[in-house]
């Protein structure tokens, strides 16, 4: 979950008493370490609500892509508006108003659905006009 160099700065590593509801940490910081402990649990199924909603796109695609790994023969099912995110799953299902409109891969739903498409086209633009400091 992209949080061992982040645990490394606390005064005491992992023996850092982070207290209650993590008012230590950053929001971020936050979301990493609550997926960190799921991904612990080692369960078959792993449901993601907007999990690294406080990180920068490029930090979440970055945690993303080192889990997919971890992932494999489970089913992990990703609640998220992040398009780059969704690109890296195997099935998408898109929602208007709470009404399944359309499913299928990344290539897919840029090639047939007007909705992902918008999506798509208006955070790759945002993206563009980011820019990240290491």
């Amino acid at each position: 979950a992209a949080i061992n160099a982040d645990i490394a700065t606390l005064p005491k590593g992992y023996d850092t008493v982070i207290g209650e509801r993590g008012v230590k940490l950053s929001g971020g910081q936050r979301q990493r370490l609550a997926l960190a402990r799921a991904l612990l649990c080692d369960r078959p199924v792993l449901i993601i609500d907007d999990g690294l909603s406080a990180v920068d796109v490029a930090t979440e695609h970055e945690v993303f892509a080192g889990l997919r790994q971890h992932f494999l023969g489970k089913t992990v099912i990703i609640v998220s508006n992040r398009i780059k995110l969704l690109s890296m799953t195997d099935h998408i299902i898109v929602l208007a108003d709470g009404v399944v409109e359309s499913e299928g891969d990344h290539d897919k739903l840029l090639a047939t659905n007007s909705l992902y498409q918008a999506m798509y086209l208006k955070q790759m633009k945002q993206d563009e006009s980011e820019v990240y400091l290491p």
